[in-house]
């Protein structure tokens, strides 16, 4: 189950993006589902494309 709450678990996000949210308070795949796509963005300054996907992926988890 803890394996299951990885961010490197979702399809897509790599070591790269990984550490850019970890970096930014995001460490697992509930903080991407309770943060959202808008607040994802603002605070890693990936853009908001990105963002949505990552957390649309987070969501179907």
């Amino acid at each position: 189950m803890v394996d299951e709450m990885r961010l490197d678990s979702l399809d897509g996000v790599g070591p790269v993006t990984t550490k850019k949210l970890s970096d930014a308070g995001v460490h697992n795949i509930m903080d991407l589902v309770v943060r959202g796509p808008v607040d994802i963005s603002e605070i890693t300054g990936m853009d908001r494309e990105a963002a949505e996907k990552i957390v649309t992926k987070a969501r179907q988890t």
